[in-house]
C-alpha cells in the first residue's frame, strides 16, 4: 500500500492535497478548479465539508480503520468526470471551427446533405438471454450522400452518468462561442 499511496499523492499533489489524521479520523483536502463539479462520495462513510471563503475541500473518513483508498477513489472520480467535461467542450470548439471552415467553403446545397455518422458502440460480447417475443431490428439508413467524418476520441469512462450536466457545459461553451462573434 505504501508504494500505491506514494503514487497516489504525487499524482494529486497539483491539485493542494493534504493528508491529515486527527482524533483517529482521516481528514483529506483538497483544492479543485472552481468551475468543477464536485462529486458525492459513494460510500456513505465518507463525509464531506467546505467553508466558505475557502478553496479546500474536506473529505472526511470516521476512523482510521477505515480504507482512505476509498477517499483517494472519489476525488480520482471527481477529477476524472471533470476533465471528461474539459476534453469533450475542448473537442466541441474544435468542431465548431472545423464547421465555420466548412461553411465558409461549401455551397449551400452541398451544406444541406451534410450528414453526421459516429460508429455505434460495440456490444459486449456474451451469452445472448433468449426471449419469447421476436426482436425487430432497427433499419440501418445507407448514406447515399458525402458525410462529414469525425475523429475518435477515447476517454476515460466517467463515474457519473448525469449526462446533462455535460450537455449544459456544452451549451455553455456554444453561447461563449456565438457571443464572440
Amino acid at each position: 500500500m505504501g508504494n500505491e499511496f506514494n503514487e497516489r499523492i504525487a499524482e494529486l499533489s497539483k491539485y493542494g492535497i493534504s493528508v491529515n489524521v486527527y482524533e483517529g479520523n482521516f481528514i483529506v483536502s483538497i483544492s479543485y478548479p472552481a468551475e468543477w463539479k464536485i462529486l458525492n462520495p459513494k460510500d456513505k462513510n465518507i463525509l464531506m465539508s467546505q467553508a466558505e471563503n475557502n478553496p479546500h475541500l474536506f473529505y472526511y473518513a470516521m476512523s482510521c480503520q477505515y480504507d482512505i483508498g476509498l477517499i483517494f477513489d472519489t476525488i480520482e472520480g471527481t477529477i476524472d468526470y471533470n476533465k471528461a467535461i474539459e476534453m469533450k467542450i475542448t473537442l466541441f470548439k474544435e468542431k465548431v471551427a472545423e464547421l465555420q471552415g466548412i461553411f465558409a467553403e461549401t455551397d449551400y446545397n452541398e451544406l444541406k446533405q451534410l450528414q453526421f455518422v459516429l460508429p455505434k458502440p460495440q456490444k459486449k460480447r456474451g451469452r445472448k438471454k433468449t426471449t419469447l417475443k421476436a426482436e425487430a431490428e432497427e433499419p440501418v439508413e445507407q448514406a447515399t450522400e458525402p458525410a462529414v467524418e469525425t475523429e475518435e476520441v477515447a476517454e476515460q469512462p466517467t463515474t457519473n452518468p448525469d449526462a446533462s450536466e455535460i450537455d449544459a457545459k456544452v451549451a455553455m461553451a456554444l453561447k461563449q462561442n456565438k457571443t464572440r462573434k
